[in-house]
């Protein structure tokens, strides 16, 4: 064998090989010129090798210095064989030949490494690198909690993952919204209503990455925002509720019942000016109580200011009414009514005054009513009965008396 051979055998393999993910130490110099350019003290330092190809490393450089925190990443000294915190540069990709590289000192872990791979995509998407485009295209990493994908032509934020989906509130590139947080230098606008469930195998795209403190902030403010938007949406006093299309005004909760007085939306002579959130509503203050289990949606909330001014008014309509019978204009002659304790329905034959008669629908028994301020009618009205069927019913009530 030709002694060349025979030494470059020897010298292959005495030669030390590192692998993607070594924290090496390494010169950070390759010519005498560039080493006696840079000062003693700081002619070497750990490289963290990101990839190997034919014999080069491509690696990421590590700094003491602090500055322009976004650009690098902390590895932390009591966590690798470091001698103090040191701080990666992303925005360059050193290539090291084997003869810079002095000693191996420790291994990145999985997860340091796949944030910085992520960190580095995120970086490349706004500063083009061929080199480094080529590093990422074949490098593999984990979405995680934080991370802000594209899917779809639309923008996500991952607040929660298993194995196989991401669990995702949209987000928006704004500036004029409430729930505005600026992350890496971008305005994000976040819809916590609306929640996405995107399958880990479709095709996504890495675009951001928020920062832990900064993904605690976000969970603070969504849960704040949660707990204000069920107490919007939950039945209490002040607040506006619609059953079946018609509106009420809660003053009043117990174990068993909304107590709530009807308002409309159009003014009539017996009814009264209210506001509720600053909008003008009109009632009678006639008290009509529901069951809590009733199908309700609320519509509005009054302030406390409002609260109070209806409240007052209540006060001082009832006292200048005393005991004078209110005209109930509703509760007119073939209106289907129904109790809101027992759900059964009845038809009013006859109205005089404020004084009506009404028929059960299940058992023909007939009532009567007289309508005052004093003696709450716990009827609300259904619907008006066909003219045919009210005239069959009425006849046969003729008949039987």
């Amino acid at each position: 064998m030709n002694i060349l051979k025979i030494i470059a055998n020897i010298f292959k393999k005495n030669k030390k090989t590192y692998h993607k993910k070594d924290i090496v130490w390494a010169k950070r110099y390759s010519s005498d010129i560039e080493e006696e350019s840079i000062p003693l003290g700081h002619r070497e330092g750990p490289y963290i090798i990101i990839n190997k190809k034919r014999g080069k490393y491509y690696t990421l450089s590590c700094t003491g210095t602090t500055t322009n925190i976004f650009n690098k990443y902390m590895l932390d000294k009591d966590k690798y064989s470091l001698n103090k915190d040191s701080y990666v540069y992303l925005n360059k990709v050193p290539i090291l030949s084997n003869d810079r590289i002095i000693r191996k000192i420790d291994i990145l872990d999985n997860s340091d490494m796949n944030r910085i791979i992520k960190r580095l995509i995120v970086l490349n998407n706004k500063y083009k690198n061929k080199e480094l485009s080529k590093i990422l295209k074949k490098s593999k990493f984990y979405y995680d909690i934080g991370d802000i994908i594209k899917y779809d032509n639309k923008t996500f934020y991952v607040y929660d993952l298993d194995e196989y989906n991401l669990y995702t509130h949209q987000v928006y590139y704004s500036i004029k919204s409430k729930h505005i947080f600026i992350i890496n230098g971008t305005s994000y606008a976040f819809n916590f209503e609306n929640t996405k469930v995107i399958s880990l195998k479709k095709r996504i795209k890495l675009i951001d990455i928020v920062k832990v403190d900064s993904q605690k902030f976000i969970n603070i403010y969504k849960n704040r925002f949660l707990r204000e938007l069920k107490e919007k949406h939950s039945i209490g006093k002040g607040k506006l509720i619609s059953i079946d299309n018609d509106h009420y005004y809660v003053y009043n909760i117990t174990e068993k019942y909304i107590h709530t007085y009807r308002v409309y939306l159009n003014k009539d002579k017996s009814n009264h000016k209210i506001k509720i959130s600053n909008k003008v509503y009109y009632t009678n203050f006639m008290p009509t109580k529901f069951s809590v289990e009733v199908s309700a949606k609320v519509v509005d909330i009054a302030s406390l200011k409002e609260r109070t001014k209806i409240q007052n008014k209540k006060k001082y309509i009832k006292g200048k009414l005393s005991n004078k019978a209110i005209i109930l204009s509703e509760y007119k002659r073939q209106m289907i009514i129904i109790n809101q304790d027992t759900l059964d329905k009845y038809v009013i034959t006859n109205r005089l005054g404020n004084t009506i008669t009404y028929v059960s629908l299940t058992d023909n028994k007939v009532y009567e009513h007289t309508l005052k301020n004093s003696i709450e009618f716990n009827y609300k009205i259904y619907e008006t009965m066909d003219n045919i069927e009210f005239y069959n019913i009425t006849k046969r009530i003729e008949k039987r008396d």
